[in-house]
């Protein structure tokens, strides 16, 4: 009797497990807002008001836990395209990296728009002999607490999946 308690613990944990995954994937991925290349200046267009991220992204070998060689010592300006007002960026306490099996986003910067605009991005010290064709700047919407949840989530799964696996191991082999 025992041991249908730890497979299906197994079983629970997998799905858990698998459930949690396959959201943390779509959040990730709904979370990107806009994707532009690497340019000394171009105008983007915001259509939706909110806490907006910006963050590098370049091939995975590149940038592992760092920043990538084509976004060091740059500097980033965003301006009202119309006015010419600026819209001020803020740096972050901790550059978190999201990474796929190609690619690593690292955040560098956050900022608020109160309204629909369209903005124009100005990076100074971008060097013309640096290699930018991989890299990208990618403006995403903040995660919230989904992006902890999920990974408690993942946790609670995995601690589940493989103890009731053990457990039920040990069950049909005496050791119980």
């Amino acid at each position: 009797m025992l041991v249908i308690l730890f497979i299906l613990a197994a079983l629970f944990g997998a799905l858990v497990l698998a459930i949690a995954i396959s959201r943390l994937f779509r959040l990730v991925r709904d979370s990107v807002f806009l994707r532009s290349p690497l340019l000394a200046e171009q105008t983007l267009e915001f259509d939706k008001p909110g806490s907006l991220l910006l963050n590098t992204e370049a091939p995975l070998l590149a940038s592992a836990f760092q920043v990538p060689p084509a976004f060091r010592g740059l500097e980033y300006t965003l301006r009202h395209a119309e006015s010419g007002t600026e819209v001020p960026l803020h740096r972050v306490l901790a550059k978190v990296a999201t990474s796929s099996f190609r690619k690593t986003r690292i955040l560098i910067r956050r900022f608020q728009l109160d309204r629909p605009a369209k903005l124009t991005l100005t990076i100074g010290n971008l060097a013309p002999e640096v290699k930018t064709d991989d890299c990208a700047l990618v403006f995403t919407r903040p995660y919230g607490a989904a992006m902890p949840l999920l990974i408690l989530m993942i946790v609670a799964g995995a601690l589940l999946f493989i103890g009731g696996t053990v457990f039920t191991i040990l069950w049909l082999s005496g050791a119980f």
